[in-house]
């Protein structure tokens, strides 16, 4: 197998553990993306429990329903970003 196929195959297992982990902790995966140096994962809502995941960025801006604000935020699960947004 080539290099390049090589880290695909590499990346897939990485995004495979990170959402494994994340379903065990009863989270929903909504989608992933797989390029770039870092797969990222997207969840429907975040953890139940503050510090749950260690937050790597936040970034609070008006939400895209209309009124008021939304926060996105990311953590870094098994080499993968996982980001969600919180209202």
């Amino acid at each position: 197998m080539n290099t390049q196929n090589n880290h695909i195959m590499q990346k897939l297992e990485e995004t495979k553990a990170a959402a494994s982990a994340l379903i065990a902790e009863g989270l929903t995966v909504t989608h992933i993306e797989i390029e770039g140096a870092h797969p990222r994962l997207h969840l429907l809502r975040g953890p139940r429990k503050t510090g749950a995941l260690p937050i790597c960025w936040k970034a609070i801006r008006p939400s895209k329903r209309g009124s008021g604000r939304e926060t996105e935020m990311a953590a870094c699960v098994n080499g993968c970003e996982v980001r969600w947004i919180e209202d």
